[in-house]
C-alpha cells in the first residue's frame, strides 16, 4: 500500500472499531449486572460508562491524528497501539480480578509507553518513552512480585475462601 493508502485504510478500521464498539455498548446499556468468565469480569453501569468514555476519546484521538503531519509515516502502528490500549483501559473498567486487572495494566502501559516514543526521529519522544519504559519496569516489580505475596488466595473464585465478597479481612502490611 501507499503511505497514504495504508494511512486511510488504518483510520477506517479504527473508527469503525471505535464506532462498533460504542454501538455495542448503547445496545447492552439496559442490562443488567453480570459476571463472566468464571467472575473475574464484571460488567455493569460503571464499566459499560467507562468504557463509552474509552471508545469515544478513541474516536476522537483517531480524528485529531488525521490532521497530525507526523502521522504520516506511523500510522498504522498508531491506530493499532490505540485500539490496544484503549481495550486494556475498558477491560481494567470491567475487572473484577487480580488477574484481570493485571493484564489490563500491562496493555495499557505497553502501549502508552510505545507511543509515547512512537516519533523516533525526535531525541525528547525517545527519552520520554525510555524514562516510561524504566517506570513501567520498576512498576511491574512491585505490582507483580510484591502484592500477590501479600494477598495469596484473593483469585475471586467460587470456592475460595479468601476473597474479600466474604466478608473476610486479610493484612496488607
Amino acid at each position: 500500500l501507499s503511505p497514504l493508502a495504508a494511512r486511510v485504510f488504518a483510520t477506517v478500521v479504527s473508527l469503525g472499531a471505535f464506532i462498533g464498539a460504542i454501538i455495542a455498548v448503547a445496545v447492552q446499556w439496559d442490562y443488567t449486572a453480570h459476571y463472566s468468565f468464571e467472575h473475574t469480569l464484571r460488567v455493569d453501569a460503571f464499566g459499560q460508562g467507562a468504557g463509552l468514555i474509552v471508545f469515544v476519546a478513541g474516536v476522537a484521538a483517531t480524528l485529531i491524528a488525521w490532521g497530525s503531519p507526523w502521522m504520516r509515516d506511523r500510522s498504522i502502528e498508531y491506530h493499532t497501539l490505540l485500539l490496544i490500549g484503549a481495550g486494556g483501559m475498558s477491560l481494567l473498567a470491567i475487572s473484577n480480578s487480580f488477574v484481570t486487572v493485571f493484564v489490563a495494566l500491562e496493555l495499557l502501559s505497553i502501549c502508552l509507553y510505545i507511543l509515547v516514543a512512537i516519533d523516533s526521529d525526535s531525541l525528547t519522544s525517545l527519552e520520554g518513552g525510555l524514562k516510561y519504559a524504566a517506570s513501567h519496569g520498576y512498576g511491574r516489580k512491585i505490582l507483580g512480585a510484591v502484592v500477590p505475596q501479600r494477598v495469596q488466595g484473593l483469585d475471586n473464585t467460587p470456592d475460595n475462601g479468601n476473597s474479600f465478597s466474604n466478608g473476610s479481612e486479610v493484612a496488607f502490611a
